[in-house]
């Protein structure tokens, strides 16, 4: 018996130690590798005062002088930023919580980017026409009701004439106008919750 379980002993002994073994062996075999995905960068901290929402919209400054958001009951978020003149900026996050968001619109959700500077024909992040664009919401305080958070998107719309016609291009196809929304920014906006 005695025998039996000095055996049984010195084998859980050589697995322990051959368990050691392997765990060292996998922490000294580890290569630094980069990492791959998303990740909020150092640009993605908040300048912007508590209650503004900015960008830049083709290089030109944009400075809502109202915003509001809104959080539906399935944490559908709709941010929008709206200037003097009546520039519009919508973003647009479904399941909204902390992280990253890509706000490309046409992608199977309701996510999108949105800038208007009239009233008829908006520029939005539609993947279809080459637009894309990412959404990083860095707070949402759901005692205070107020979302933070950084934004950028390539928004795309139909060249029209003047009767609002499309115009087309010499073989035929639709023109598209592009614009570029960079550097945005949104602080403690008050979100009204919307059942």
């Amino acid at each position: 018996y005695y025998k039996k379980n000095l055996q049984s002993m010195k084998k859980v002994q050589l697995l322990n130690w051959i368990l050691i073994a392997f765990i060292a062996f996998q922490f000294t075999s580890c290569e630094n590798e980069p990492l791959e995905g998303e990740f909020p960068e150092d640009d993605d901290v908040i300048n912007v005062d508590e209650g503004g929402f900015i960008a830049t919209i083709d290089g030109t400054e944009f400075t809502a002088a109202t915003a509001s958001a809104t959080m539906s009951s399935d944490n559908t978020l709709i941010l929008t930023g709206v200037t003097t003149s009546g520039e519009t900026i919508i973003l647009t996050a479904e399941q909204a919580a902390v992280g990253v968001y890509d706000i490309t619109a046409g992608l199977g959700s309701l996510n999108s980017g949105l800038y208007s500077n009239d009233e008829f024909s908006p520029y939005i992040s539609a993947g279809a026409v080459g637009g894309s664009g990412t959404l990083f919401l860095s707070e949402i305080d759901e005692v205070g009701l107020t979302v933070s958070g950084t934004f950028s998107f390539t928004g795309v719309r139909l060249a029209v004439d003047v009767d609002g016609n499309p115009i087309l291009d010499t073989e035929g196809n639709p023109v598209l106008e592009i614009v570029e929304v960079t550097s945005g920014e949104f602080n403690k906006i008050v979100y009204v919750l919307d059942d």
